[in-house]
């Protein structure tokens, strides 16, 4: 069977540790075990699919930690310099690569590690989630369209 290879983001500086500590469970296992370690340090973004982006951000702990803000990119009608033009005016822009629509990051899900709480309500990123859940992990927020 061909499976995507799992991809496990993380602070840059645990890359290393981690390297080893999937080696000693490939050890275990007595086999590989196909997966892509990716290193991000705060502020730096990645594609993750399914039209979504992850954010890293820098949290508040002892230990150096940092969070992650999961989001998409959603189409929010047409600029307001492009409106009243003709389909095809639009559609040759388009293919030139000018970008004629708005976007807006639509918020999924953001994720901490031990953190303290304050600094994190603060984050305007963050505060685009609706819904708190603390768990021993961690704080998970939700957006507020989210049921569990």
């Amino acid at each position: 069977m061909n499976y995507n290879v799992a991809k496990y983001y993380m602070p840059r500086y645990m890359l290393s540790s981690m390297k080893i500590a999937v080696g000693a469970f490939e050890a275990l296992h007595g086999s590989s075990i196909p997966m892509k370690l990716v290193g991000m340090d705060p502020d730096e973004e990645a594609s993750v699919g399914y039209q979504c982006t992850v954010l890293a951000f820098k949290t508040n702990h002892s230990a150096n930690s940092q969070g992650y803000i999961v989001y998409r990119k959603i189409k929010r009608g047409l600029k307001k310099e492009y409106m009243g033009l003709e389909g095809q005016q639009l559609k040759a822009l388009k293919n030139a690569g000018v970008f004629i629509s708005n976007f807006e990051n639509c918020v999924e899900v953001a994720f901490t590690g031990d953190t303290v709480i304050e600094p994190l309500l603060s984050d305007p990123l963050v505060q685009e989630v609706g819904v708190v859940k603390l768990s021993p992990f961690g704080i998970i927020r939700f957006p507020q369209h989210f049921y569990f």
